[in-house]
């Protein structure tokens, strides 16, 4: 059985450009992490058309197909949607990268899509937390050192919402 996207009959003017923009904003954070749109759709359990549908801005795909995309690039709707100042609780996510992925195997191993560079690949604290909770089925946590424990109960602490346990 074949699904066709779903068509809407009339969309504002205004709307169906915030969903252009919130495509193309899609896309650059895709391009930032220097992942495929096959590699999202696969995490985001969408196909690789609907990732492309998606960051052209297409009024046929569901909120919950942007959502599940951008949960996978470690966006959120509410952060793009109401812009808000900064609290103390961001400034640590303001600082562009801070954590050296190299530090940490199973972060590193969660990581395995995206090339290392010479400079290693270091993320914010947002980033790093979102991968973890993203793939904490995969990480090994007999394997976890000290050091990379502290990092993830840290990670909790300042950005965590009280769902993630370690």
């Amino acid at each position: 059985m074949r699904y066709m996207p779903a068509t809407i009959s009339y969309l504002d003017p205004d709307a169906a450009t915030s969903l252009v923009q919130l495509g193309e904003t899609i896309a650059k954070r895709r391009r930032e992490l220097k992942l495929s749109q096959t590699s999202v759709a696969s995490a985001a359990h969408v196909a690789r058309a609907t990732v492309a549908r998606i960051e052209s801005g297409s009024q046929g795909v569901t909120i919950g197909g942007y959502a599940g995309v951008m949960g996978v690039l470690g966006l959120s709707l509410c952060t793009l949607v109401s812009p808000r100042a900064p609290s103390e609780r961001d400034q640590p996510a303001l600082t562009p990268f801070n954590i050296d992925v190299a530090k940490y195997p199973q972060l590193r191993a969660l990581l395995w899509s995206v090339p290392d560079r010479q400079g290693g690949v270091r993320l914010t604290g947002i980033e790093a937390l979102n991968v973890y909770e993203r793939n904490w089925r995969h990480v090994d946590q007999a394997a976890m050192s000290s050091e990379e424990r502290a990092l993830v109960a840290s990670l909790v602490e300042k950005f965590g919402n009280g769902v993630f346990l370690v």
